[in-house]
């Protein structure tokens, strides 16, 4: 019984010293974060990120053409 119980607290503590797992979920979160953050800024149909680009393009244009 004290093998079982010894094993178990050495895996636990293991499992709680290893940090390499929590900076993969991490990155993993942050990857996610920044995709769907691009994903709402450059969304080609509308939006005001996208009028706004639009807008500054098109009196940038309008001013070296002039």
């Amino acid at each position: 019984m004290c093998k079982i119980k010894y094993r178990l607290y050495s895996a636990v503590f293991n499992f709680a010293k290893c940090r390499q797992g929590v900076t993969s979920i991490e990155y993993a979160v942050m990857a996610v974060l920044i995709a769907t953050l691009v994903s709402v800024i450059f969304n080609t149909d509308s939006g005001g990120f996208h009028d706004a680009m639009e807008a500054a393009r098109t009196t940038i244009v309008n001013a070296l053409s002039s």
